[in-house]
């Protein structure tokens, strides 16, 4: 929840623009003949222009959560680089004195570096104030004793303020040893006899009747009313929530390649390792495909379509290693072991999986990535989704040319319960656990790891 009000950082770019722009006209200087009203003028446009950027990006909004510090942060850099593009097209449109140059670009370096000297002292300051005002809580928990107990544990691991909890209230739970403040019938009668500011409740939604019953009294002796809602608990996966507006959205089964930082860092590695693979490479694919169309008849490539992220399907690149191939899109004949449509190249290159190669190409048009669960057939794809309810999650990000499900012996065949189920465990973890350097581990194991051309053939 947010609302539509200046906080504290809105007066410190308000500081911060007015100390960066008297501190560059005395110290770096405008034109001594320059005419106050043009200074005026420059100020108030300066000041304007920036409080209209940040006014519509919402950037003095009051957050609900510290989550948000993230997008906030993200929002000031894209509301500089507006106000920016701004100025850079007045400046080419109007005439101004040539000092006004110098001007401008003292200003576009000075103040972001005055904003975030500002807004650190705004935050260490807000923060002793939330500390004290934290610590002077009075707060009761009411939910199970699990829940309430955890909830209390992650309040006093707080860094920045120990939260004082007066104890829990006893929501009907079956738990006669515990030791709880109060019981929910008697809730109103100690309230209005004890210091008490806060109430937290943890209760599941099922529970609407106690959840209101407490909100009421609350509500009547004046008290804060907050519910604390657990979501792992809820849908047993790690979840992230987002603010739109007066809704909160949680992404459930929230996974590292969901942030978008994380995802440009993996894009970026992907295009430079591809580009030089190609490179590299270039001689090793010319000779491949000059073997291949000498020892039989056909295309050098074959172009199977598979299932990508969210579902797309695409045309995959790899160098033609049978006779005769099964239908691009309606293949259903896997292969086997000693498969008497594997030419002799063909047996060669993909023991070495050199057949995988122009993958790459893939990866530069954005449809794969270097590291990522491998993609399937239509065929296969529909088939593993009915023996394993989470194998479709592994749709979530990007296929990839190897994965940790590879570099781990899950390579090759999916004829069997435990060859299906291990390779979808592994896809898994790897979306959950995905770092940058576990990508590169991945690489590493891929060209010298033992098990990953142990399944090929």
């Amino acid at each position: 929840m947010k609302t539509k009000k200046l906080s504290f950082v809105g007066f410190g770019d308000v500081i911060s623009l007015t100390f960066v722009y008297l501190m560059i006209v005395s110290w770096v200087g405008l034109n001594n003949d320059t005419p106050t009203w043009m200074l005026s003028t420059i100020y108030i446009g300066l000041l304007f222009t920036w409080l209209s950027i940040a006014f519509s990006r919402d950037l003095y909004l009051i957050w609900g959560t510290d989550t948000q510090i993230s997008v906030k942060f993200k929002k000031y850099f894209e509301s500089y680089f507006i106000l920016a593009g701004i100025l850079g097209i007045v400046y080419l449109f109007i005439s101004f004195p040539a000092e006004f140059r110098k001007f401008l670009v003292t200003f576009l370096v000075s103040f972001p570096l005055t904003v975030i000297f500002v807004h650190s002292l705004i935050y260490r300051f807000t923060s002793k104030v939330e500390e004290i005002r934290l610590k002077n809580s009075k707060i009761l928990l009411a939910g199970s004793p699990n829940h309430a107990y955890k909830l209390e544990s992650l309040f006093g691991k707080m860094e920045n303020a120990k939260l004082r909890i007066k104890g829990i209230i006893d929501c009907g739970f079956e738990a006669s040893d515990e030791k709880y403040e109060t019981s929910l019938a008697n809730l109103s009668t100690y309230v209005s006899q004890n210091d008490v500011n806060e109430i937290i409740v943890t209760l599941p939604l099922t529970e609407q009747d106690k959840i209101n019953q407490i909100r009421k009294i609350c509500d009547y002796e004046g008290i804060r009313f907050k519910y604390a809602l657990n979501m792992e608990g809820l849908f047993g996966e790690k979840c992230k929530a987002q603010q739109f507006g007066d809704y909160q959205v949680i992404n459930v089964r929230h996974v590292p390649l969901d942030n978008t930082a994380q995802m440009m860092m993996k894009d970026v590695f992907d295009i430079i390792f591809s580009s030089f693979a190609l490179i590299l490479t270039s001689p090793i694919l010319l000779v491949v495909a000059i073997l291949i169309k000498l020892e039989s008849a056909g295309p050098v490539f074959y172009c199977p379509i598979r299932i990508g992220k969210n579902g797309e399907a695409f045309k995959l690149y790899k160098f033609r290693s049978m006779y005769v191939n099964d239908p691009a899109s309606s293949g259903t004949n896997s292969t086997q072991k000693d498969d008497p449509r594997i030419t002799r190249v063909g047996r060669f290159i993909r023991k070495c999986s050199l057949d995988e190669l122009p993958q790459f190409i893939n990866v530069l048009k954005g449809e794969m990535s270097v590291v990522g669960p491998r993609p399937h057939r239509v065929f296969l794809n529909n088939k593993m989704r009915d023996l394993s309810d989470q194998y479709m999650i592994r749709h979530y990000s990007k296929p990839g040319i190897t994965g940790w499900a590879q570099v781990n012996g899950w390579r090759g065949p999916t004829e069997t319960e435990e060859q299906i189920t291990e390779r979808t465990k592994h896809d898994l973890w790897y979306l959950k656990n995905w770092t940058f350097f576990l990508d590169v581990k991945i690489v590493w194991m891929t060209i010298f790891g033992s098990k990953t051309h142990k399944s090929a053939f």
